[in-house]
């Protein structure tokens, strides 16, 4: 029995868009959506009229084989029948899933360049938000912070108002920011134009000698003028890393508001952002000779220097 269904328009999915599949037994390949036919183009796309008489969804090639019923009348029967004639699966040998960009397998980079070409989900980049997130996956901090950053940076953190757009949060009350309780909890907001973080920001940037003054208010123009000024002003390329510091620790203290009932002035936000730059810095940059905290509080320029 042919598994046709009704037709959803072109994948949107990226991932099964390239991949293309080697006939064999027609035990794994999914006889409408997956690209198994010469051309590459899926037969969910190529005949979507005829979808809308399957009687299930999800069957494989070997599945398929005669029509159950007389009624249908399509300009494009005949059409698929004389693109399927002649195919024949091969019952010995197992379907072969082949990543069309390298036959010899599926390279991680690849798929990573298609997101940053703006090809997955329809997702559109600008040209300095690629360029920072190349030079950002270089920074020498954990990984679990390296993705915090690359979320963030794509506004795809759950922030409360992300959660609201996605209807998780509806009031008004549930999406207001836990640090001022009186602006909408967005990534901005959070990490740049809150009054409370603004506080921290100063502080933070007293101790790195930068200017709050030509702080924007967009974190992420915030951020790429702060790994600016550092590159130029540390004698080692510390590329995100004060940036990531300051963003990770006002995410952990806003995390310890919202779902432990942690009260703010117990945080000391600037002392925890100085503390986890200072032992990534010790751990990344493999620092030969030790550098003592009470030092890098008073001055990171001096012991970056060693």
């Amino acid at each position: 029995m042919f598994g046709w269904v009704g037709g959803s328009g072109p994948l949107e999915n990226w991932f099964p868009s390239a991949i293309i599949c080697k006939l064999e037994n027609g035990d794994l390949i999914d006889f409408r959506l997956d690209r198994w036919l010469v051309g590459g183009v899926p037969l969910c796309e190529r005949f979507p009229s005829l979808f809308r008489f399957a009687k299930s969804s999800g069957s494989k090639v070997n599945d398929n084989g005669f029509w159950i019923s007389e009624e249908v009348e399509d300009e494009h029967v005949e059409d698929l029948i004389r693109e399927l004639g002649g195919t024949t699966p091969m019952v010995r040998l197992d379907d072969l899933f082949i990543w069309w960009k390298n036959s010899s397998g599926y390279p991680v980079k690849v798929a990573y360049d298609m997101l940053l070409e703006g090809r997955v989900r329809g997702l559109r980049l600008g040209g300095s938000l690629v360029k920072a997130l190349d030079h950002f996956w270089k920074t020498k901090i954990p990984s679990k912070v390296l993705v915090f950053g690359w979320r963030l940076l794509l506004d795809k953190l759950p922030t409360k108002v992300n959660f609201s757009k996605r209807e998780i949060l509806s009031t008004p009350i549930e999406i207001v920011c836990p640090f001022c309780g009186l602006e909408e909890e967005d990534s901005d907001h959070l990490f740049a134009s809150c009054s409370v973080t603004f506080l921290w920001w100063t502080k933070f940037c007293d101790w790195l000698g930068f200017d709050t003054a030509l702080l924007p208010v967009n974190i992420f123009n915030r951020l790429f003028l702060l790994e600016s000024f550092c590159k130029s002003k540390f004698m080692v390329d510390t590329s995100w890393l004060f940036g990531m510091a300051f963003c990770w620790g006002v995410w952990n203290c806003r995390n310890g508001i919202v779902f432990n009932g942690v009260i703010l002035r117990d945080f000391d936000t600037v002392g925890m952002i100085k503390f986890v730059a200072w032992e990534w810095f010790l751990f990344f940059y493999k620092v030969r000779e030790s550098i003592l905290y009470v030092a890098w509080c008073v001055s990171p320029n001096l012991c970056i220097r060693i």
